[in-house]
């Protein structure tokens, strides 16, 4: 029966039925409704055709399980991978139905985030009106627009922030209706509820103990029942956090676990965290995408000070606690430090590695920060109004204002609302565009040496720069951090394809492969740089060395295409075709589309001088089926040379001498060096003259058409999955 006024107190509906006054339009729930609705709208705009940023690719056009058409169940049961580094199934789960109803535009995506915002928003006021907390609509308006938030709504990937606050949520408002009210239902339904937040993101775990410091806020201490309640979500939040860890400290997750120096870089970090959190919630200037990663030393008691310092204000707070200011500013900053204990240092994060700190993490904590000052406010304004007049009498109660907001305070709280919705839109038009993202990081952070490797790499992508120009951005990002090993890779491969072999060797071996213990660093970066080392030896001459270095990231992730492939062909110019077919085979398994090694496995099957071996018509039809995905002349050519051979192989010379003049000419038209067309030419009149071509041993690689050449990995942008967003 009950619904909120914008004030934050209880109306009761239908009051106009049974003679109470209707009330004003300004204190209507649905004007309260509109008026957040326009806020959000005024600050997110800037997104509506925001492109992606840092690893939203990797959530999306990267990702296999939602790439596939049956990812809907595959999200849920797929076990640990370099490529599905976190579980939040229902999160991929709305990935994928997203990525098949409009596939890979943007603003759609942003609108999703955008209006799940604001129902958090509709539910945190609420929430906070059944709490009886003053002026909740006031503390939902400034978490709608806090620029500590556009992390989380602009990026697509937050997705996991703003679709499991809904659950969190509406888990409490159920909980709290139990305990009012009564009813299995109800808490089951809150069990229900905590369940999913749990599975779009792990870190809701906090919520039991979020319970119990709510049962605290309201009746004043927690009853051994309080507890008894609590103890299937602990249960299922224990559950949650075991599945996580799995995925994220896998053997190939590159997060090992030293307990020891996990707890001393708690201690460190949590204070000085805390403290940093506070201080840019209460005055959000400068925010940035990655703030600077304090250097800490684990030897010195000063690094502990901050975190002794909160212990401090605690143990005040508790002292206090009956007290009309410190029972709120303990539920207030309990609440915010209860919420972020996860993220602050004592679980290894890969996020860490930039910075101790992310606006993102805020998501869930940052209401228990805006309430504080906003009840302080409200409790000031109470007791101005309740001191004595001026002719030294006290004013009596009824004189005291009725309203929780009074005019002072809410022009006080319209300028908060502007200043805070500015700073968010101009946050949000940053966000907007990963380039404009990285030239902003590098302005307010110069130390964040992986803005300098993903501004590179989106620069390349949209081929805003060269490749010299590239490598120093790489160059600059590894001065700044020397063990950086994606910036050493990303440089290695730069100088690859600008043709310095020695250099690009010389990075490559900067690259930290293993980690603490031996463990290796992250699977997909290590196979990358064993490809790229071997293809680069390979040009060398230490073909030893090359097939070596495949057979290691083979070993590391049997699904590697290019390892596979660049073995395959490795042992195809070595003169061991029988070999290199069946790496192609076990390609073509994992990636029917890999239209190269069809191309080359035909190749095989048609001109190798084994016999046995030997297979025209299979040959043909891999030739065709990689003709069918050749999509321009430049691979067209080179695929009607291997449809030739292969129906030269099966005695059908005037059909190959049909395709070889097809490949010539093509050949001509997207101008193949005359090396290339002349090698056409030769196996054109070996044809006319009905003679089927076959390789010389060893298989080189022809400069003009026949095998596919050898594959190398792209540069990267280092991502954030599985950095404990």
């Amino acid at each position: 029966m009950d619904v909120d006024g914008m004030d934050g107190t209880m109306e009761i509906k239908g009051a106009a039925t049974i003679g109470a006054r209707p009330l004003p339009w300004w204190k209507r729930t649905e004007t309260g409704v509109a008026l957040l609705a326009l806020l959000v709208l005024a600050v997110y705009w800037p997104v509506a055709d925001g492109g992606l940023i840092w690893d939203d690719s990797v959530m999306l056009t990267a990702h296999p399980i939602v790439q596939s058409p049956d990812g809907w169940w595959k999200v849920w049961v797929s076990p640990p991978t370099n490529k599905t580094p976190d579980y939040f199934p229902l999160t991929s789960l709305l990935f994928w139905v997203q990525y098949h109803v409009w596939g890979t535009k943007t603003g759609c995506y942003h609108a999703v985030n955008v209006v799940l915002h604001f129902v958090n928003c509709l539910l945190l006021w609420r929430l906070l009106a059944r709490l009886r907390i003053p002026v909740s609509w006031l503390v939902a308006a400034l978490f709608a627009v806090h620029p500590v938030n556009v992390p989380s709504v602009a990026w697509v990937a937050e997705l996991k922030n703003t679709l499991s606050l809904p659950f969190y949520l509406g888990a409490i408002l159920a909980y709290l209706r139990f305990e009012d009210e009564g009813g299995r239902r109800r808490y089951a339904g809150a069990l229900a509820l905590f369940t999913l937040g749990c599975l779009a993101k792990s870190s809701m775990v906090v919520l039991p103990p979020a319970l119990l410091l709510l049962a605290w806020w309201r009746r004043g201490r927690i009853t051994k029942q309080d507890v008894l309640r609590s103890l299937p979500f602990f249960a299922l939040a224990l559950a949650s956090g075991i599945v996580t860890m799995c995925y994220q400290y896998r053997p190939d997750g590159g997060l090992p676990v030293s307990w020891g120096w996990q707890l001393a870089n708690g201690l460190a970090v949590m204070g000085r965290a805390v403290w940093f959190y506070l201080g840019h919630d209460l005055w959000p200037v400068n925010s940035c995408a990655v703030y600077p990663l304090w250097g800490l030393d684990l030897e010195s008691a000063a690094t502990y000070l901050p975190t002794l310092a909160l212990a401090a204000l605690f143990a005040l707070l508790l002292w206090k606690r009956n007290t009309a200011w410190g029972r709120p500013l303990l539920f207030g900053l309990g609440y915010f430090v209860i919420t972020m204990l996860p993220l602050l240092g004592f679980l290894p994060t890969m996020y860490m590695q930039f910075s101790f700190v992310a606006d993102h993490w805020q998501y869930l904590s940052l209401p228990g920060v805006i309430a504080l000052p906003v009840a302080a406010g409200v409790a000031a304004a109470r007791w101005t109004a309740a001191l004595p007049a001026r002719g030294g009498k006290r004013r009596k109660a009824a004189a005291l204002p009725s309203r929780p907001l009074f005019p002072g305070m809410a022009v006080l709280a319209a300028v908060a609302l502007a200043v805070l919705a500015s700073l968010s839109c101009r946050y949000a038009w940053v966000y907007s565009d990963a380039m404009r993202l990285w030239r902003d990081t590098m302005e307010r952070n110069p130390e964040a040496y992986v803005a300098y490797n993903n501004y590179a790499n989106d620069a390349l992508a949209r081929s805003q720069c060269s490749l010299g120009e590239a490598a120093s951005f790489f160059r600059e990002a590894v001065r700044r951090n020397p063990g950086y090993s994606e910036g050493w890779k990303n440089l290695a491969q730069a100088y690859s394809f600008m043709g310095r072999t020695d250099q690009a060797i010389d990075a490559c071996r900067h690259v930290r492969l293993a980690g603490p213990r031996g463990v290796r660093v992250r699977t997909n970066l290590a196979t990358d740089v064993l490809v790229l080392y071997g293809a680069l030896v390979k040009e060398k001459g230490d073909v030893a060395t090359a097939r070596d270095c495949l057979r290691q990231a083979l070993q590391l992730d049997p699904g590697c295409a290019a390892a596979q492939f660049n073995l395959a062909l490795l042992e195809m110019q070595a003169g061991n075709p029988a070999a290199a077919a069946a790496g192609y085979r076990i390609l073509l398994e994992q990636t029917p589309g890999n239209r190269k090694a069809c191309n080359n496995l035909a190749w095989i099957l048609a001109a190798t001088p084994a016999a046995a071996l030997r297979n025209p018509r299979e040959a043909e039809r891999l030739a065709r089926r990689a003709l069918a995905m050749a999509d321009d002349d430049n691979s067209r050519y080179s695929l009607l040379d291997t449809l030739a051979t292969a129906q030269a192989a099966a005695g059908r010379f005037p059909e190959a001498v049909k395709s070889a003049q097809r490949a010539v000419g093509l050949a001509r038209r997207v101008k193949v060096p005359p090396a290339g067309i002349a090698e056409l030419e030769e196996r054109l009149e070996l044809y006319r003259k009905g003679l089927p071509f076959r390789d010389r041993p060893p298989a080189g690689e022809s400069p003009g058409a026949g095998p596919d050449a050898a594959t190398k990995p792209s540069v990267s942008s280092e991502t954030a999955s599985g950095m404990g967003k």
